[in-house]
């Protein structure tokens, strides 16, 4: 029990660190992209929020509500890569490099639901606030630091992270 108890834990705190490291990656890449372009990263929020809550979606309050939001997806996202993606591919994670390329594929494949699928029939003024390179590029940046954190937490041993 004591076992299933620290290894909940262990992916627990893996998963909010990955998760907010990668989706720190994505916000600054975000804000450094408003700042050289005519983007506004309220605006940008705001629709994090109008994809979830229309009602609520004008003004700052609504872009720190949008933040929010996409740092629980961070974790999230994170997690399932944890407990489920790195479960599946086992022998892919042992090798560094190969669990930062399951990493961004993971992200890329996210990417391509949100932005191919999703987001034009919920929110497709989402869609069009930045170019689809631009997103993607985030959402890879998202990958790199997530799998990169967690590469470096893994070692040569048989032992499993998950």
């Amino acid at each position: 029990m004591q076992n299933k108890q620290n290894g909940f834990l262990q992916t627990l705190r893996l998963s909010l660190i990955a998760g907010f490291l990668g989706g720190m990656a994505e916000v600054m890449f975000m804000l450094v992209y408003a700042r050289l372009t005519t983007a506004d990263p309220i605006v940008i929020g705001s629709e994090i929020t109008r994809s979830f809550f229309h009602a609520y979606s004008i003004g700052w309050r609504a872009a720190l509500l949008g933040l929010a939001i996409h740092f629980v997806l961070s974790f999230i996202m994170a997690g399932f890569f944890i407990t489920v993606v790195m479960a599946f591919f086992k022998r892919a994670w042992r090798r560094k490099t190969s669990l930062i390329t399951l990493g961004l594929a993971y992200l890329a494949a996210i990417w391509s639901l949100n932005f191919l699928i999703l987001l034009p029939s919920v929110n497709v003024a989402f869609v069009h606030l930045s170019p689809l390179l631009v997103t993607l590029t985030s959402k890879l940046l998202f990958g790199y630091s997530m799998s990169a954190y967690l590469a470096n937490r893994v070692d040569d041993s048989p032992v499993a992270l998950v």
